[in-house]
């Protein structure tokens, strides 16, 4: 039986395609980022997230990422998301706050791309930031599925100095088998492991035992997603490097990003501000 909404169903993932496509030819792409905190209150640095302005209805990136990569279009947004990025770190180098570490989410899709690695370099050396500081986020599922084809291209990146992180670490697929076989060196703990921590006692020695396993493969930590005071301070106890989430801050635009970075300067090291 036909009913109308089998059409607009069938017809929404085009529709978000053109949008997609008109967004890349009108300039509608933003840049937004997600401070990055230290357990000590430090503020490290931000991911760079992808937002389309404009739209009658936001599209969250659950729902066009999937698409775009379907399409092959993620290839080009993935270049604009990774050079509006480096440029917005050397305007901040250039404004005095030195070498801001931010991190960027790459596609398997991209990282698949012939001309992925030449493009990535061309872009560190036209804006002059110091590729240190420049951090590449995978998911874990995504790099699960192509460990050997990637692995020698993640080498050869880490060998100019750019950072890797393992994202969403927890969700893929047996995680613990090959964790040591892929080239990172940050994982970040999926949200949906922190959310619990302060409510579900079986959650605490879950997301301990990845900390563990992480710091015995030498790797960085980070918590996604922290929304109560209680998760914070379970996160302290266990040994984080750093956490995210809107308790700390939200996604926050440029101009206020360089506020908090302006702030972080002013203030002493404590909790940041928001977990107060």
């Amino acid at each position: 039986l036909f009913e109308p909404e089998m059409t607009e169903a069938a017809s929404r993932p085009q529709n978000i395609e053109d949008r997609l496509r008109e967004a890349l030819t009108t300039g509608r792409f933003r840049l937004f980022y997600q401070p990055q905190y230290g357990l000590d209150g430090q503020l490290l640095g931000f991911e760079a997230l992808l937002r389309i302005h404009g739209l009658e209805r936001e599209l969250g990136p659950s729902e066009f990422i999937p698409i775009a990569e379907e399409s092959g279009l993620i290839v080009e947004m993935g270049a604009w998301v990774l050079s509006e990025a480096c440029s917005q770190m050397s305007r901040w180098r250039r404004d005095g706050f030195g070498d801001v570490r931010v991190a960027v989410n790459v596609s398997v899709v991209q990282l698949a791309h012939a001309g992925f690695e030449k493009y990535l370099l061309e872009v560190i050396e036209k804006t002059g930031i110091d590729p240190a500081h420049l951090e590449l986020e995978l998911t874990e599922t995504a790099l699960v599925k192509d460990t050997g084809n990637s692995a020698g291209l993640l080498n050869r990146i880490r060998e100019h100095g750019i950072q890797v992180a393992l994202d969403d670490f927890g969700t893929g697929f047996s995680p613990m088998r090959y964790l040591h076989q892929l080239p990172v060196d940050v994982v970040k703990i999926d949200r949906v492991f922190i959310r619990d921590l302060d409510g579900s006692p079986s959650s605490l020695p879950l997301v301990e035992g990845m900390v563990k396993l992480a710091r015995n493969l030498s790797l960085k930590v980070v918590a996604e997603g922290v929304e109560t005071r209680g998760q914070l301070e379970i996160l302290r106890h266990i040994g984080f490097d750093a956490a995210q989430g809107n308790l700390l801050s939200p996604p926050v635009g440029a101009e206020r990003a360089e506020e908090l970075l302006r702030e972080s300067r002013e203030e002493p090291r404590s909790a940041p501000a928001a977990a107060r």
